[in-house]
């Protein structure tokens, strides 16, 4: 309550104040944002980014106790650790690594959405079909930082691509498609995998089931690195 009291004191700044050149958008335009390349290529890549993002909370406790048999109540203590360790500095370090890549040109930060993406699948494999407890731990640790490394990239080029006037609706209508995705076909779809490979009787098929997270940031990594390349020809 006492931070959001000084939230409510601050002082907003002219909308639009810093930007140098931005599209010349009305309210009426909405339409734009799905006519623009980038942003579509921005859409699909973080959407397919946090299907496999989403099913590591969804699913990897599932995943740990009925594959590996551990304590949900040791997995409670690991996940918390671990989130503190590194998803805290993975989000930080996000932002950071975005506005160092940001002055490399437009493309800077979907490079490095299609960066953590690819870097994503090997720690996925091991996850996935590693029976040794440490590099499982360090699979986990390293997912979970890059699963929350593209959030402030991602919005801040939300902002940018749509300009003050549709800044608004542009973060709704991204978010709104990543939490369909991540929630409403991914996580389900897994699970829906999970019952037609018979996980039920036999936990060790949900590594197959799984693979969707991986190959998932395979395309991911695609369609980023394609939406920095059409970025980087639009001039600032």
């Amino acid at each position: 309550m006492l931070f959001a009291v000084l939230v409510y004191l601050l002082k907003e700044q002219r909308r639009g104040r810093t930007e140098i050149a931005t599209p010349k958008y009305t309210s009426e335009d909405w339409k734009l944002l799905f006519k623009s390349k980038p942003f579509r290529y921005h859409c699909a890549g973080y959407s397919l980014f946090a299907v496999a993002a989403n099913s590591l909370t969804i699913w990897a406790p599932t995943f740990f106790t009925r594959v590996h048999g551990y304590n949900i109540a040791t997995l409670g203590i690991v996940a918390g650790l671990t989130s503190l360790t590194f998803g805290i500095p993975g989000t930080l370090l996000g932002g950071f690594l975005a506005d160092r890549l940001r002055r490399t040109g437009r493309g800077g930060r979907m490079r490095l959405g299609a960066v953590a993406a690819l870097l994503a699948v090997p720690f996925w494999i091991a996850l996935l079909f590693s029976y040794s407890v440490p590099l499982l731990l360090v699979a986990q640790a390293i997912l979970l930082s890059l699963s929350l490394i593209w959030i402030a990239p991602s919005m801040a080029d939300v902002h940018e691509m749509t300009g003050p006037q549709l800044r608004g609706l542009g973060a709704g209508v991204f978010l709104c498609v990543v939490m369909i995705a991540a929630y409403g076909i991914g996580s389900p779809l897994i699970g829906k995998l999970n019952d037609l490979l018979g996980a039920a009787t036999n936990p060790g098929v949900m590594r197959y089931g799984f693979l969707i997270s991986p190959i998932s940031c395979i395309l991911a990594s695609f369609f980023l690195w394609r939406g920095s390349k059409v970025l980087e020809k639009i001039p600032e």
